[in-house]
């Protein structure tokens, strides 16, 4: 938690009450995909454990289309962000489940309709940022609640490299105060909590250079000897030496952000119905 918010504020609740929509899939589910792991959601009725997590290598890929169709699944919806999602699309088409992507930009929900928002491993690859944050806000209810995990303080240099297979990945990184800018100076929310996670033994993570430990070659093997004697040291060691690899934020929203003219395709002035 932020030292700033420690003790002072409180996350409020959210409604336990959805609101009544009509169920237009009742096959669907649905699907978030991260760089090592994959979440799945089927309705409640079709599995006693209806949210799992699968990794992303080809036999988990395998095993959560052979859980889909168990279940009685016909169509998934999610991200098409990055690249990450390409692998599970072809083998779901190939099984013959319906893909439905989905863009945060193009959003179809109505205004003010959720009374909580997850955007994980998004922002960093969208290419309008605002527009993105703009469509999420808006999207839900005043005073609701967003939750935002995002690369902290990513070198994005190895993205230039003539060697990198992926067109777009990661297009910029984040930390607390670009984090706050963002939320608190351009959209007028209140950043609630910010928590930094991910401490891996990462050369390029280092937070000085140790070229008196040997760098790449010897701390890790220092790491790993400190590991099987004493996990508690090495956790704590870890935190001291590396950065973390993202930085989550709860976001509280004040109200209806509203478009740029450029973004609601008007001029100022104009009314976008009258076009």
């Amino acid at each position: 938690m932020s030292p700033r918010f420690k003790g002072k504020k409180k996350i409020p609740s959210v409604s336990k009450t959805a609101p009544s929509l009509p169920v237009l899939h009742p096959h669907a589910a649905g699907i978030d995909i991260g760089a090592r792991e994959i979440y799945v959601a089927v309705p409640p009725d079709h599995d006693p454990k209806p949210v799992r997590a699968f990794a992303t290598f080809t036999a988990d890929l395998h095993a959560l289309r052979d859980w889909l169709k168990t279940c009685g699944v016909t169509s998934v919806a999610m991200e098409s962000t990055g690249v990450y999602w390409i692998p599970l699309f072809q083998i779901l088409e190939a099984a013959g489940i319906e893909v439905c992507f989905a863009r945060i930009e193009d959003m179809p929900y109505r205004e003010g309709v959720f009374d909580l928002a997850v955007c994980t491993d998004v922002l960093e690859h969208v290419f309008d940022l605002h527009l993105s944050c703009t469509r999420l806000l808006a999207a839900v209810k005043p005073g609701g609640l967003v939750f935002v995990r995002v690369p902290y303080r990513e070198d994005l240099s190895g993205y230039l490299a003539t060697t990198c297979p992926y067109r777009y990945v990661h297009l910029r990184t984040f930390d607390e105060h670009g984090l706050r800018l963002l939320f608190e100076r351009v959209f007028g929310c209140a950043v609630l909590e910010t928590h930094l996670a991910g401490y891996m033994p990462y050369q390029n993570r280092l937070r000085v250079p140790a070229p008196f430990l040997g760098g790449q070659a010897v701390l890790p093997r220092v790491l790993s000897i400190l590991r099987t004697l004493r996990e508690e040291w090495h956790a704590r060691l870890v935190r001291a030496l590396y950065l973390p690899i993202e930085i989550n934020a709860v976001i509280q929203t004040p109200g209806r952000p509203r478009l740029r003219p450029a973004e609601a395709g008007a001029e100022p002035g104009e009314s976008r119905s009258g076009a």
